[in-house]
């Protein structure tokens, strides 16, 4: 009988950290034992830490990554401590329990026991979702209450506050030593300057250092003319309502085209050749949109100055990517195959190992605390072995093979909108690199390596 492949979630908020010390850490024990005693194999360990259940489910990473491997046949069955680690909303969890029964996986809890084939006991699974998502709600009621009642008092509310304000002993906000910064930002772009401009300015004058996106943050916040939470008159304002006012006009004539409807196709995959961060994407006052190191335009911790035309990189993969794919599918493949026959002899060797080890305890050739010490080496070794051989039984993802077998890759990828363009590339992409290669009669040569998600 083939070993099941386990995966393991875990999920603690930081407010359940706070007053009920979870932590992950025990949880993992808990679920590693459990996956023990059942004699599953663990593909990995998914930890969504200081996550609310309740969240939505896209902002729990642990969870769409362990779906994504859901989705690529690598699990067999989740393994959680108990329903409300998982889900707290009853809507979620049966959309992702569809999910799951498509891809023909189960979920366990090591804590709580559910029949879901019975009638009751689907119904029990229904009454126990439901209060736990009633306990969130009056929690998420009381909480509520509680920062309504700060606001009218003039508290802040949460841990964080703007910079240029302090809070004093009331809980209040008030001005600090840093207040200067800020006016120092909102003045420079009242005369005419871009806001990133005024990264280095601050630098060189205050000696202090800030992201360019942290300053554009900075700009659009209205807790610096005394407005908090839409409550006029909370706190002492750092700046004019007119300055404030003059800033925002501004910004709105360089931001003609907003810059949430701008979607930039390969965001976060293009590593920048010196520093290795991501490269940001930026668009031209003439709508080119290019991808450029932020570390050397915020922090100047990085000397490439150079520019990704987002254009002329969308058409290279486009000429390129069948035959980049059709590569690095055939590598995967043989590696895995390679690794698996490895790994399938080792274990039919330690299996071999195993059967010995009880004839020579039965013979009484070796000693009873010989056996146990050399049958749990042998038995963890033959778990190791078992599910390096679950992880190299992995597929090629669904999304580069559907690539692979368009026959008409330009007149497809054309039918797609800008945003299924970026959700195409951000599914099959895990990073782009280049190499700058000196060309007479040109700056630099290009060349593009690609790394797909296998």
């Amino acid at each position: 009988m083939a070993v099941k492949r386990a995966a393991l979630y875990i999920r603690v908020s930081t407010e359940e950290q706070a007053r009920h010390g979870y932590s992950l850490g025990e949880q993992r024990i808990d679920l590693e034992t459990y996956a023990k005693n059942k004699n599953y194999a663990v593909v990995d360990v998914y930890a969504d830490e200081g996550v609310s259940a309740r969240k939505t489910m896209s902002r729990r990473k642990e969870l769409q990554r362990l779906l994504r491997d859901v989705e690529n046949g690598l699990i067999d069955v989740i393994i959680i401590k108990c329903l409300d680690r998982w889900f707290r909303n009853i809507a979620d969890f049966y959309k992702v329990k569809e999910f799951l029964d498509e891809h023909h996986v189960e979920w366990e809890c090591t804590q709580e026991e559910y029949n879901t084939t019975t009638t009751n006991g689907r119904l029990l699974l229904n009454l126990k979702l439901s209060i736990a998502q009633n306990e969130s709600d009056q929690t998420a009621d009381r909480i509520r209450y509680v920062n309504e009642g700060k606001r009218r008092r003039k508290e802040v509310v949460g841990g964080g506050v703007p910079l240029g304000y302090s809070v004093d002993a009331n809980r209040h906000l008030v001005p600090n030593d840093d207040a200067p910064i800020v006016r120092e930002i909102f003045q420079h772009i009242a005369n005419g300057n871009s806001y990133r401009s005024s990264v280095p300015l601050i630098q060189d004058k205050f000696g202090f250092q800030i992201a360019g996106s942290r300053v554009f943050h900075i700009v659009r916040n209205r807790t610096y003319i005394g407005e908090y939470h839409d409550i006029a008159n909370f706190c002492e304002p750092i700046i004019s309502l007119e300055l404030f006012n003059k800033v925002q006009e501004i910004l709105s004539r360089h931001f003609r085209a907003s810059k949430q409807n701008r979607v930039y196709l390969f965001r976060g995959l293009i590593r920048c050749p010196k520093c290795k961060k991501p490269l940001r994407g930026h668009a031209t006052p003439s709508g080119i949109y290019q991808y450029r190191c932020s570390s050397l335009e915020e922090y100047k911790k990085c000397d490439f100055h150079g520019i990704i035309n987002e254009s002329k990189l969308e058409n290279w993969l486009i000429e390129n990517i069948q035959t980049l794919l059709q590569a690095e599918i055939y590598e995967v493949e043989t590696k895995y195959r390679k690794n698996s026959v490895n790994f399938h002899g080792k274990l039919t060797a330690v299996k071999a190992k195993l059967g010995r080890l009880k004839d020579l305890y039965l013979d009484g050739l070796i000693d009873k605390e010989t056996y146990k010490k050399d049958y749990a080496t042998l038995t963890e070794q033959e778990r190791e072995y078992t599910s390096m051989i679950a992880r190299n039984n992995r597929v090629v993802p669904p999304a580069l093979r559907r690539i692979l077998n368009w026959e008409d890759l330009n007149k497809m990828y054309g039918k797609l909108d800008n945003h299924s363009k970026q959700e195409l590339w951000q599914s099959v992409i895990r990073e782009i690199t280049f190499d700058l290669e000196r060309v007479p009669g040109h700056q630099y040569k290009k060349t593009f390596h690609i790394k797909f998600l296998t």
